[in-house]
């Protein structure tokens, strides 16, 4: 400005401006509309004191420093005065870019004196106590110090504030101890007080008095502060506005006393009536007595106003009384977790404005009927699971009783169990999602209309029904992944033809992928990783054009990759490790699948060089080459794989790998995409390590190890900055270690053991911490530490200091230097005053905005008062009539403000298409009142799951402000464009007045579930348990950071921060149940690699909450089950089972009076006796299963026992030593509603008992494997499943079958089992076919005679036919023929007499199993069918010995292409085999066709599964001896015509044949001896075996020539084998060349050398020598040594060749 007139007339201008005149502050000076004096000199001294008592380990005050102290982070002055007035340092974890403060608390902040505001929370004091002088900071207003672990009590002196209106001090200590409550009275001002967590026993008798005397409360929280009673009155005499909150107290007594004489709480008006009571909440408290009084006063008003009730997690009682349908204005009715019992009354049907109801984990009893859903037209939400309960299909439960078509049903992440009906209806378009649960039993099948089926991680098992495709032919995602499913792939998988997702992973499935690719086009993801799958990948895979996830890992595939395959462009996700594919690793994965994200080859058998091709893969970021036989050099153009260079700038899917990083291999699922690496470990690659490797700047792991590399580790590896593992471990490596990897600040994992390596080892930085000496073993040359090697001039004396006054020039130094800085401070202020205000009065452009500015902020307050004045008008005048129902049309302001939200946004897949017309109501995501016509709703919620529903961006506009009405608004998983866009709309939330009234505000939350973080008290006691277990695999890696409610394993409530679940079972061992046996975590070596161990810590006490314990299949070395378990009140699930405990049961487990289910099957490492007088306890029980223990001790009362348990519905007691069954009328007594009952395995003698007779509920009952006699069942009209194998049942089975037979509605039987019962016999009786809904039928090794009764055919539900090993001496009846769903059927060792025909097999369209088999020669049985007939079924087993088959070969096994099993001995077939069968291109484990009149070659084609069996003895083969695959054990070609050729391949080419029979044939050249050579330590494999059963078995095979044993014929060794300790068997040492090639492979394979034990019968010293000099840490173990070598290198005297000695193939 020219002049100062100018700048006069200016601020004249602003104060007396009308349109400012509501301003309470001018800001004139600042470009940020701030005017601000300079920091105080004294206070900026003080902050600086109180920063030097502070740990600051993240920086967060880094930014104070300079003079302003005004611009310091998280300190706010006042902007005329410039003193501090607020000090905001709380710890923000929420993007974890801030680290908690500690240290001390200067009192210099005591001169801040101008101090209002201080907020320490959330940091980190390590339990230093609450400075008293707080207390001294008179104005202080706002005070939070909560969770900022403190020590010791509260001081008094924070009384003297009297001036304070916050004070959240909840969750202040680091460990807690008690306080009182006298210092309160002082706190005159106080507005909100929160002392949550804090333990106030102490003051419990006078609380309410203390807080009764602050008469300016508003709002008052004490949860959790061991306040145990409550007052017969609520003495609050001053406060008349008060909200207030006390869960988590425990509260005892009766509910109405304590607030009969309370007056006014907010929206708890009128308490001493409660008629006016809009909201109750006395949740999380330990209220009992019965619900019925509440219920009834709160009803008997006139006019009730009772919007919401919730007494959730209470011990309350009682049943829910018909009176609650008085409470006409009930919207929310929360009872879960009590004790109430009874009925639901029907009259909750009449609270038609009731919108959500939760009554699970209540015991309700009775039935849901239409009449309780009559008149609720609000509803939403219905939940009444009970987490342990079967899920009531058929039984008494929810809403399952209504005729419901259901369009969604989503019951995941529950604990429901039983089996699921095929009788739920679904509507078009359907979608079922029943994912981690325990369903079990076989797979629903369901119609046509259901969509989308997740039943992902329960127990099903049971084949896949072949039929699924056909019924269910609009899938278009399938999910069956971690179920117990086994069979085969059905074919009518091919008819789903809109499928997009297909996963079967972590089953048990076996046999061949079928031909069925071509008919699913649009294919997105298929995952079949880890089961039993066996031969080649079908070259129709290669239609999958669409397929981006294709993962067949860790099945037993072979073969080459198909080159049909490079047709699936689009792959992103390449995972086929874990198989045994072989050949070169195809070049055209990197010229035919550019968008490769992933590749895994690893453990395989490919061999060759790694094609160059792969370098081309710009977007490849793990790549998995490792464990083959790869051979060649690195590509050097690796460098250019810039997948692994670049930075992911979003989130993508990439399904879910196993990773090996830091040393051991883990499963990476949602930051897959995070991950960078590189394996090529364990091949036989060469050369040097590529240069360009080191271009790959975020390469995460990179792992060459156990392989052949040379040269020098790269000088520039220091440049992988963000490289968390190196191994390079086992090559020739060379040189020194380049310096510049102490530069890599990331590295936590460093292997470079094993090479050549010389020098100094580099120090500093992140190789400080790598102190491991192993990391460098082996490595002679090197020095210096970790190692123990010093390094030439270590011993040298240090050079003494250059001098003794150094530290007091740097004294005189700081001091110069802190003159210099007062001194500057002047000019300095001076600047930058007149820097900013000096530039707006000269520069008019900058002027004119900044008077913009405030122009703009003016006329935005100004319409959110005039919006907020609308909106209260609007309330002065409701009332619109209620006889209007029409659909009101979309309000024109309305319309026009989406339309403009619209254009702010990006929408890249057109979600918004339908925001055209005039009628915004009927647009996509918008829901209006109908009466009105005012948006209320907005659900934008981002749908990707199927793919079809992009994610929206760019700016929300704050047009939204125009929609008065909405009160929903869910915004999930959009991107904004910006931070800016989200800071925007935030303010435009919470600044805005105009949505204090949204009910639902939801951003980032996918579920619309609002997730709380769980208590730091729990969390530590998470983190406690952690540190006494062991955890061998990192299954809880996850286990950081503060919420512990993320954490794997680990469930925390929805409604309050409370731990609930622990579900720790080790899913990767095998059950009990599923063995048979008692395995335990060690049953198999990889659920021992993933079970804990250790001890259990007291910490859990501390879970207060927890309702649900899940140890299961862990390995806890026989420590004893902890006694405090039994303290866990609230807990209703509890399963040790499999564990490998010790000891007995302890007694405290009683205590549980909660407990709905306990499992302890084989919780013990050995077997100890037990009692059960603990049972009685257990008030509460549903489900016991004690298989497995000994209570032989309890034989003579365990009935007494059980029969306390009155609510028992499933008893299993299977190998508990029993011994006797009582003979007594009731001997459960008041259990009568007992379903299921296991006492299979005791050695019960009697006969079966009549009570059983008295269970009507009784569905599923297993008496197998004891000695029980019988002539009668029984009346079980509902049982579903009869065990009663291996008993001493006699009689005829017509008298055994009455009772079944004799039921009113039929029998539900659908598994009868009665095998083993060798005095049960007589005809089948024609009532059989009476049991329609029979699914399994097992009569084998039984007495019947006759033939199969016709009436077979009626069981159109039979699956399994097993009556074999009787005497049968009828026929098979046609009527077998109509058995539709037969999968597997078993006639064999019977004299059966008569033809089969075709008209047998008619309607069998599933069958997969046939065996009808006699020892004796004597063929009965004949097959008489056409040769043009064709099977209308796909066998994988048939087993046809001693039945006429021929003359001529079965031409009706042409299309049998998926058979495993095949046996046709003694068929009477003289004829060639014909072509078509050799080229059916079968993989069989057993092949048997001999006792035959079978002719011509055999050819070399055949393929065979590991130690599969061939028998083509007594034939007529001739021509050249065939050379059969590898796998092959046992090759019988006894009695042929067969002369030998080429015989010196068997050996490499049939490596692991056991029993070799070529006898009685014309050989013409010398028998191969040498080939018996390489077995010879096969020779103690029996022995091995008998001795430690179910141990591991490898074989190396090294072809010997004198003492040259160098030549590696083959090696097949346990994946884990570098994790185990070795016994190599070779029964003589002699020179010692054989034995150190196998050593050195085992070395190579990762197995330390001092976990190989040598074991062999004779040695020779000089093989002793050889062996100990090149390994000097193994162990040799021998029976004799004798004398010495001769000079054909055999031991003397010795006993010659041993392996001619053995296998009888000595001249």
């Amino acid at each position: 400005m020219a002049n100062n007139n100018v700048f006069i007339q200016l601020l004249f201008l602003i104060i007396t401006s009308s349109g400012f005149l509501f301003h309470e502050i001018i800001k004139v000076g600042s470009c940020q509309g701030d005017h601000q004096r300079g920091c105080i000199d004294t206070e900026k001294v003080a902050l600086l004191k109180f920063k030097q008592g502070l740990t600051d380990p993240s920086g967060r005050l880094s930014s104070w420093v300079g003079e302003d102290c005004c611009k310091w982070r998280g300190v706010v002055c006042n902007n005329r005065s410039g003193h501090v007035i607020k000090l905001t340092l709380r710890y923000l974890d929420s993007d974890g870019t801030e680290g908690e403060l500690g240290g001390k608390i200067s009192p210099a902040l005591l001169d801040l004196k101008y101090l209002n505001y201080l907020d320490l929370s959330m940091n980190n004091f390590g339990g230093i106590p609450i400075p008293e002088f707080i207390g001294s900071l008179e104005k202080l207003r706002y005070l939070n110090l909560s969770g900022a672990s403190f020590g010791g009590p509260i001081p008094p002196q924070l009384g003297n504030l009297s001036s304070l209106h916050y004070l959240d001090l909840k969750e202040y200590f680091d460990e807690s101890s008690q306080d009182d409550l006298h210092w309160i009275s002082g706190l005159t001002s106080l507005r909100h007080l929160n002392l949550g967590g804090v333990d106030l026993s102490q003051a419990a008798a006078y609380w309410l008095q203390a807080v009764s005397k602050i008469s300016s409360l508003l709002e008052l929280h004490l949860p959790a502060c061991a306040l145990a009673d409550l007052p017969p009155s609520l003495p609050f005499s001053n406060e008349e506005s008060c909200v207030s909150r006390s869960q988590f107290n425990n509260l005892r007594g009766s509910i109405l006393d304590s607030f009969a004489n309370r007056t006014s709480i907010e929206r708890l008006r009128n308490m001493g009536s409660l008629c006016n009571l809009k909201t109750l909440i006395l949740s999380q408290n330990d209220l009992n007595g019965e619900i019925t009084e509440l219920i009834d006063v709160l009803s008997g008003c006139n006019s009730s106003r009772l919007e919401t009730l919730d007494l959730g997690f209470n011990d309350l009682g009682g049943s829910i009384p018909s009176s609650i349908g008085n409470l006409s204005y009930l919207e929310e009715l929360y009872l879960s977790d009590n004790s109430m019992n009874g009925t639901i009354p029907e009259t909750l049907g009449r609270l038609s404005k009731l919108v959500a109801i939760e009554l699970s984990e209540n015991p309700l009893t009775g039935v849901v009927t239409e009449a309780h859903f009559s008149n609720l037209t609000s509803l939403k939400e219905f939940s009444n699971y009970r987490v342990t309960q079967e899920f009531p299909w058929h039984h008494t439960g929810v809403v399952l009783e209504v005729d419901l078509h259901l369009d969604e049903l989503d019951i995941g992440s529950n604990n429901l169990g039983g089996r699921v009906p095929n009788s739920m209806k679904f509507l078009p378009g359907a979608t079922v999602d029943l994912e981690e649960n325990n369903f079990q039993g076989p797979l629903p099948l369901w119609s046509s209309n259901v969509t989308r089926l997740n039943l992902y991680d329960n127990f099903f098992s049971g084949p896949i029904p072949q039929e699924l495709g056909e019924r269910m032919s609009m899938l278009t995602d399938l999910d069956l992944s971690w179920n117990a499913l086994n069979g085969t792939i059905p074919l009518s998988f091919g008819k789903l033809t809109n499928l997009l997702t297909l996963v079967i992973s972590n089953n048990h499935l076996s046999g061949g992928i079928p031909e069925f690719w071509n008919g699913l086009p649009d294919l997105y993801v298929l995952d079949m990783n880890n089961n039993n799958l066996s031969g080649e990948l079908p070259s129709s895979m290669g239609s999958l054009r669409f397929v981006r996830f294709l993962m067949i890992s860790n099945n037993h595939l072979s073969g080459e990759i198909p080159s049909a395959l490079q047709n699936c462009t689009a792959i992103h996700t390449l995972d086929l490790g874990g198989n045994r594919f072989s050949g070169n690793v195809p070049a055209w994965i990197g010229e035919r699948m550019p968008n490769l994200l992933i590749l895994r080859l690893r453990s395989n058998l490919f061999h060759g060089s790694i094609p160059s091709q792969l370098c081309t893969l710009s977007s490849l970021h793990i790549l998995d080459l490792g464990e083959n036989n790869l051979s060649g050099f690195i590509p050097s153009c690796v460098g250019n794989l810039s997948g692994m260079v670049s930075e992911i700038d979003s989130q993508r899917y990439e399904a879910e790998l196993m990773v090996w990083r830091k040393g051991r291999e883990d499963l990476y699922k949602s930051i897959l995409y995070l991950v960078n690496s590189m394996d090529l470990s364990n091949n036989n690659l060469s050369g040097e390590v590529p240069e360009g490797v080191t271009n790959l700047s975020r390469l995460g792991t990179l792992n060459l190890s156990i392989n052949h590399l040379t040269g020098k580790i790269p000088d520039k590896i220091g440049s992988l900055q963000g490289l968390e593992t190196l191994d390079l471990s086992r090559n020739q490596l060379s040189g020194v270690i380049p310096p510049g990897m102490a530069s890599l600040t990331s590295l936590n994992h460093l292997n470079l053991s094993y090479n050549n390596l010389s020098g100094r080892i580099p120090t500093g930085n992140q190789l400080q911490t790598l102190d491991d000496p192993s990391i460098y073993e082996n490595n002679p040359a090197l020095c210096g530490p970790p190692t123990t090697a010093k390094c030439p001039g270590d011993d040298e004396p240090p050079k003494p200091r250059s001098g003794d006054s150094e530290e007091d020039e740097n004294e005189n130094g700081n001091g110069f230097e802190m003159k210099w800085f007062y001194v500057s401070m002047g000019p300095g202020f001076a600047v930058g005053f007149w820097g900013v205000c000096g530039t707006l009065i000269v520069k008019d452009s900058w002027r004119h905005a900044y008077f913009r500015l405030v122009y703009d902020v003016k006329e935005w307050l100004l319409m959110v008062i005039s919006l907020n004045v609308a909106r209260l008008r609007r309330k002065l005048n409701l009332g619109c009539s209620e006889g209007h129902h029409h659909r009101a049309a979309c309000i024109e302001t309305e319309r026009v403000a989406l339309l403009k939200f619209k254009q702010g946004l990006t929408d890249p897949s057109h979600r918004f298409s339908s925001w055209v017309g005039e009628e915004c109501c009927k647009w996509r995501g918008l829901v209006c009142n109908n009466r009105i016509g005012h948006v209320i709703k907005l659900n934008l919620r981002s749908l990707n799951d199927d793919g079809t529903d992009g994610k929206l961006g760019g700016e929300i506009s704050l047009s939204l402000l125009d929609l008065k009405y909405l009160s929903y608004f869910l915004e999930c998983s959009t991107y904004m464009a910006n931070i800016n866009a989200s800071i925007h709309f935030l303010l435009l939330i919470f600044l805005s007045s105009t949505f204090l009234h949204l009910e639902t505000v939801k951003l980032g939350s996918c579920n619309g579930v609002l997730n709380v973080s769980c208590t730091e008290i729990e969390r530590k006691a998470l983190v406690h348990f952690k540190q006494g277990l062991t955890d061998p695999s990192g299954r809880l890696s996850s286990w950081v950071g503060l919420d512990c409610c993320r954490w794997r394993g680990v469930v925390c409530s929805q409604r309050a921060p409370q731990v609930i679940k622990l579900k720790l079972r080790n899913r990767y061992a095998r059950s009990p149940e599923a063995d048979g046996e008692a395995t335990g975590a060690f049953g198999d070596y990889y659920g021992a690699a993933h079970a804990f161990g250790g001890e259990i810590s007291h910490s859990l006490l501390d879970l207060k909450y927890l309702r649900y314990l899940d140890l299961s299949m862990n390995y806890f070395g026989g420590l004893k089950i902890p006694k405090f378990i039994g303290s866990f009140k609230r807990l209703r699930y509890l399963s040790l089972s499999g564990a490998s405990f010790g000891g007995t049961i302890p007694p405290h487990l009683g205590n549980l009076s909660s407990l709905l289910y306990l499992d302890l099957n084989s919780y013990s490492l050995e077997s100890v006796e037990n009692d059960l007088h603990w049972l009685s306890g257990l008030s509460s029980l549903r489900h016991l299963d004690l298989g497995n223990i000994d209570f032989s001790k309890a034989a003579a009362y365990w009935h007494r026992a059980v029969s306390s348990l009155s609510s028992l519905l499933e008893l299993r007691l299977p190998g508990c030593g029993l011994s006797s069954l009582p003979d007594l009328p009731l001997p459960f007594g008041n259990v009568t509603s007992l379903s299921m009952l296991d006492l299979s395995n005791n050695g019960f003698s009697s006969s079966i008992p009549h009570w059983l007779f008295n269970f009507s509920s009784l569905a599923y009952l297993d008496l197998n494997s004891n000695n029980l006699q019988g002539r009668n069942l029984g009346k079980l009209c509902n049982l579903r499943t009869l065990k009663l194998s291996f008993n001493s049942i006699s009689g005829e089975i017509t008298g055994f079958m009455d009772g079944l037979s004799e039921c009113v509605n039929g029998s539900s039987l659908e598994s009868l089992d009665l095998g083993f019962n060798d005095n049960l016999g007589g005809f089948l009786p024609d009532a059989l076919g009476h049991l329609k809904n029979l699914k399994s039928l097992r009569l084998w090794s039984n007495s019947f005679v006759g033939s199969i009764p016709n009436s077979i055919g009626n069981l159109s539900s039979l699956k399994e036919f097993y009556i074999s090993e009787n005497q049968m001496n009828g026929i098979i009846p046609e009527s077998v023929g109509q058995l539709s769903a037969l999968v597997a059927v078993d006639l064999s060792e019977n004299p059966w007499v008569g033809v089969i025909t075709e008209s047998h097999f008619s309607n069998l369209t599933n069958l997969t199993e046939l065996a009808i088999k006699k020892v004796s020669p004597n063929v009965t049985l004949a097959f008489n069918v056409s040769s043009k007939w064709i099977l209308p079924f796909k066998l994988n087993y048939l087993e046809l010995r001693t039945c006429q088959l021929g003359p001529k070969f079965p031409a009706w096994l042409r299309n049998q292409n998926q058979l495993k099993t095949l046996v046709l001995n003694n068929a009477r077939i003289s004829d060639t085999i014909p072509d078509w069968f050799w080229k059916l291109d079968l993989q069989v484990d057993l092949l048997d066709f001999a006792n035959n009149q079978l002719s011509g070659r055999v050819p070399n084609s055949l393929k065979f599964q590991e130690q599969a069996i061939v028998d083509l003895s007594s034939n007529r083969f001739h021509g050249p001896f065939p050379h059969f695959s590898s796998k092959a054990e046992f090759i019988v070609f006894e009695r042929q015509f067969i002369f030998w050729t080429n015989a010196s391949d068997v050996g490499k080419t049939m490596p692991w044949l056991i029993n070799f029979d070529v006898s009685w044939n014309s050989l013409k050249h010398p028998f191969i001896i040498s080939f018996f050579k390489f077995l010879i330590g096969e020779s103690m494999e029996n022995a091995l075996r008998a001795c430690c059963k179910g141990i591991k078995i490898g074989k190396i095979l090294i072809h010997r020539d004198g003492d040259n044993g160098k030549q590696l014929i083959y090696e097949k060794l346990p994946k884990d084998i570098s994790e185990r300790h070795v016994l190599l068997l070779d029964p003589v040492l002699a020179t010692g060349n054989s034995a150190g090639q196998a050593i050195e492979l085992l070395i190579q394979k990762g197995v330390p050398e001092s976990h190989i034990i040598f074991l062999n019968l004779i040695s020779a010293p000089e093989g002793i020598h050889c062996v100990c000099k090149r390994f000097p840490s193994l162990k040799i173990v021998t029976s004799e040594i004798d004398v010495a070598l001769n000079e054909e290198f055999r031991v003397i005297p010795g006993m010659g060749e041993f392996g001619d000695r053995y296998f009888g193939t000595d001249d």
